[in-house]
């Protein structure tokens, strides 16, 4: 860190740096302001939930210069985090006692299978594993000997005190004095980078992207940006009404539409609270009317789906290529033979040219007449036309009966094989 600041220095670049460990400077605004500013109103900064102090303060013994130390206090996170410090602790005793417990049973009966195995001289059994506490847990709880082989859990406090007298306090490091208010709101500001990152990454899930294709890639990440637009946004509200942001996806969630005879309907049965959410963003529930009256005109057809081909080289696209780069190099080499000819063989081909008839356009072949027009062999066509009408079947509809007679009055044939008086003589007959 002091390279760092050397250079910001050196080049008069303005910081404001959070101030990680205990450097000089930071250990000794700490010991002095550390419990004064909490829950001290005459340190509270208005419009949050934080308390601060600025004082000017060296940070490093060898390296002088002076800056703006500033010590914030902030009540809300150090209450979820000592909250959360001590239900981990908590945690683990309930484990330790459970484990000497069974401990404690387990050497009842390895005591008794010992016992057994001398009398019969075969080999000692093995014995119980001792409950061990966590790694992370050996600064706060011990295992404390009581007698023989009974232990108990203990909670060692002066560690445990010490990390919750510095929970929720942090320094940050300016270059210019600025109020402890325009301090925070500078650094909170650059947050919001981590937590769009934090969003995409882990939220969204694109800490690992199962894509072959690079296009395919490219559309992920763009709609992965549209979707942390969103979340961002759900995450203004939530802190509006101090909620976390999952909350609030998890109570948009119970919207939910019915479905009848392949038919999606809104039954309308928003709550205050998702209503409100709706009025946030200057909308109302018609937003789902309109959202499910869409899916059902897709359903039904009468909304075209656009159909993409796969990326990739078209087949036959290689030896299409090739012919071309072929023919592309023969026109490139008579050009420069054409350059090379004099002028009397210019004058010849132009006298050439004039006594030689014009071809007509019937004789160049169908090479530049147009396309046909019409639908292509195999193309199959939809259910529905494009008005959305639905699409009859040519023929005769399935169940139609017809009568005894035509049109013209005759009487009308079954089908089928002919009988022998009515078929036509042979030859020879």
């Amino acid at each position: 860190m002091q390279r760092h600041l050397i250079y910001l220095i050196q080049n008069k670049i303005p910081y404001i740096i959070m101030v990680k460990g205990m450097p000089q400077g930071a250990n000794k605004i700490i010991e002095e302001y550390g419990e004064k500013i909490k829950m001290n109103t005459e340190f509270f900064i208005k419009g949050t939930t934080l308390f601060g102090i600025q004082k000017p303060f060296q940070i490093f013994k060898d390296f002088v210069h002076q800056d703006y130390l500033t010590l914030f206090y902030d009540y809300k996170n150090a209450g979820d985090r000592i909250t959360t410090l001590i239900g981990h602790v908590n945690k683990e005793l309930q484990r330790l006692h459970e484990a000497l417990t069974n401990y404690t049973e387990n050497l009842k009966k390895y005591n008794k299978r010992l016992a057994a195995a001398k009398e019969k001289k075969e080999d000692k059994p093995v014995p119980p594993e001792f409950p061990k506490v966590s790694v992370s847990m050996k600064k706060y709880v011990y295992l404390r000997h009581v007698k023989g082989s009974v232990y108990e859990p203990e909670i060692i406090k002066k560690n445990l005190q010490n990390d919750i007298n510095e929970k929720g306090l942090y320094n940050i490091l300016s270059s210019e004095k600025l109020e402890p208010k325009q301090i925070a709101d500078l650094y909170t500001s650059r947050t919001s980078s981590e937590i769009q990152y934090k969003i995409i990454k882990t939220e969204l899930g694109y800490g690992t992207v199962r894509i072959h294709y690079t296009t395919s890639l490219y559309a992920k990440f763009a709609l992965g940006f549209i979707a942390t637009i969103i979340r961002y946004q759900f995450q203004c509200y939530a802190r509006g009404i101090s909620k976390n942001t999952s909350d609030i996806i998890r109570e948009l969630n119970l919207i939910s539409a019915i479905k009848i005879n392949d038919i999606y309907a809104h039954p309308h049965t928003e709550n205050e609270r998702q209503l409100n959410f709706f009025n946030f963003f200057d909308c109302d529930e018609s937003l789902i009317d309109e959202c499910i009256k869409e899916e059902n005109n897709r359903i039904a057809g009468r909304i075209p789906i656009p159909r993409h081909r796969k990326t990739g080289v078209k087949p036959g696209q290689k030896t299409t290529n090739a012919k071309n780069s072929k023919q592309k190099q023969k026109t490139d080499t008579n050009n420069e033979l054409d350059i090379v000819k004099s002028d009397n063989q210019d004058a010849a081909n132009k006298i050439d040219s004039v006594s030689q008839p014009e071809i007509s356009q019937e004789t160049l072949g169908n090479k530049s007449e147009p396309k046909k027009r019409g639908v292509k062999p195999g193309t199959k066509r939809g259910d529905f036309n494009k008005d959305g009408s639905p699409r009859k079947k040519p023929g005769v509809p399935q169940g139609t009966h017809r009568g005894e007679f035509k049109k013209n009055g005759e009487l009308r044939q079954k089908p089928g094989p002919k009988s022998k008086s009515d078929a036509s003589p042979k030859m020879g007959e």
